[in-house]
């Protein structure tokens, strides 16, 4: 399988695709590469977990109860997907 290295890491090439820009402008054979990628949910709880761990890396910058009542509001709004 082709690789397709990006910053010192390589992704397989899944496929490949020709596009358009909206100037006119063709590119051709692009590699579309399978990147893991993190879920909504998964970034929020893990925006929790860190507020809960580590208070102090953001309470210079934050209201961190009210950062941390929004974040647990909006898991619960959209339950686990992943």
């Amino acid at each position: 399988m082709n690789k397709y290295e990006i910053c010192g890491k390589e992704y397989p090439i899944i496929g490949r695709f020709d596009a358009v820009s909206p100037d006119g402008v063709v590119a051709s054979n692009i590699p579309l590469l399978d990147i893991p990628m993190m879920t909504d949910y998964q970034w929020q709880r893990n925006c929790l977990k860190r507020r809960i761990e580590h208070p102090e890396y953001y309470e210079v910058i934050e209201d961190v109860p009210a950062t941390i009542a929004r974040l647990e509001k909006w898991l619960n709004e959209h339950k686990k997907r992943d």
